[in-house]
């Protein structure tokens, strides 16, 4: 009886959830998303466009290297009469389903009481950068496909689950999503050289190699066969730019300080949260002995660090989208080596209402929402 509770509660929650957000979004036809944040998607629209053959429009090979679900959805479209753009539309719903799905699997099996879960999703699904950018903007789906793979995956670690279709599933949506995935890869490996114990059985690592390598191919062949668009600035995506190019761009010190309190505008209320209602309950030392605490912080790290380490002329305000893809593995790992407060400054009631009130009024981003209240905070 209680477990159908829960159920038509978190029914509630989303269906009162999404209808505030479906009525107070933007929603950017093709063309108007391309200025507001979706310039990526021209070369996602184009390979969905020509699919089943490979496109003749001119691309970065960065953007051609994540070329899998962009194809598919031009075979769906191709084949079903349905507008590209709306097939965009549908792959964003899902993924938003999968990541709320596997969040609260997490969530419950890591013992968190429904009220602690129910704030956590309200931060997740009132951060713009989760949920209004991309039902703006769906031809950017590629970043919420990646965090619904690795939210998979992650399940699966903590869990113990063994099943090999979901596992293959999360492994299918991370690798082929975003290059973002190797972080995936190198933080596993950090996890074994560190703990010497593996977090998957051996079957499950097997699959998850299997596909790297299958879709490091595959995209290796996509984008050998497209136009490269010469007048694309290269020099600012060569190996030496994105790791060192937060050092060596010749940038004021003020803008790159600028550049990195980016984050906080997708972090902050989570933060406060966190700050508030949980407080450590392990050292450094006992991280390093957890292979799966290992896993997480390496992760975090990783996907945190990419942007942040190509600089304010590469990545540029895409840092923070591109660092909140580590926003719930950030969530999980907090959680984990914390445990919460047993007094908060305010009552636990009065706290709760406070932190959904700012939650949401974090959701009225000034371009994705069209209540215009942070329009003067454009910078």
């Amino acid at each position: 009886m209680q477990k159908n509770n829960s159920v038509k509660l978190y029914f509630f929650y989303f269906l009162t959830i999404y209808i505030f957000l479906f009525c107070t979004n933007n929603y950017f036809n093709f063309v108007d998303s391309l200025k507001f944040g979706g310039a990526d998607g021209f070369s996602y629209m184009a390979i969905s466009k020509d699919a089943p053959l490979i496109t003749s429009e001119k691309m970065m090979s960065i953007h051609s290297e994540r070329f899998f679900f962009p194809y598919i959805i031009g075979l769906f479209s191709n084949f079903s009469n349905v507008d590209f753009y709306v097939v965009y539309k549908i792959f964003v719903f899902i993924c938003l389903a999968i990541i709320n799905l596997y969040t609260i699997k997490i969530f419950r099996y890591l013992n968190l009481n429904l009220q602690t879960i129910l704030i956590l999703l309200t931060l997740i699904n009132f951060n713009p950068y989760i949920t209004r950018f991309y039902l703006a903007i769906p031809t950017i789906v590629n970043d919420l496909i990646f965090v619904s793979g690795i939210i998979i995956i992650i399940e699966k670690i903590i869990t113990k689950n063994k099943n090999k279709f979901f596992i293959l599933l999360g492994f299918i949506l991370t690798f082929a999503s975003r290059q973002t995935s190797v972080g995936l890869i190198l933080a596993y490996i950090v996890s074994i050289l560190i703990k010497g114990k593996k977090l998957l059985p051996i079957k499950n690592e097997i699959i998850g190699i299997s596909v790297f390598i299958i879709f490091v191919i595959l995209n290796i062949y996509y984008s050998s066969n497209i136009v490269v668009n010469s007048s694309s600035r290269y020099e600012l995506y060569s190996p030496e730019m994105r790791i060192f190019g937060f050092f060596i761009q010749d940038i004021p010190l003020k803008e790159k300080l600028i550049f990195l309190l980016l984050p906080l505008l997708s972090f902050a209320p989570l933060l406060l949260y966190l700050i508030f209602t949980r407080k450590l309950k392990v050292s450094f030392k006992e991280i390093i002995k957890s292979k799966l605490l290992v896993f997480l912080l390496s992760f975090l790290v990783l996907v945190i660090l990419q942007p942040i380490l190509s600089g304010a002329g590469v990545t540029g305000r895409n840092i923070i989208r591109l660092v909140t893809l580590a926003y719930i593995p950030f969530i999980i790992f907090l959680i984990l080596i914390t445990k919460e407060k047993k007094t908060y400054i305010l009552s636990k009631k009065h706290f709760t209402v406070i932190i959904i009130i700012i939650a949401t009024f974090h959701s009225f981003h000034p371009t994705f929402s069209i209540i215009k209240i942070f329009d003067i905070l454009r910078f």
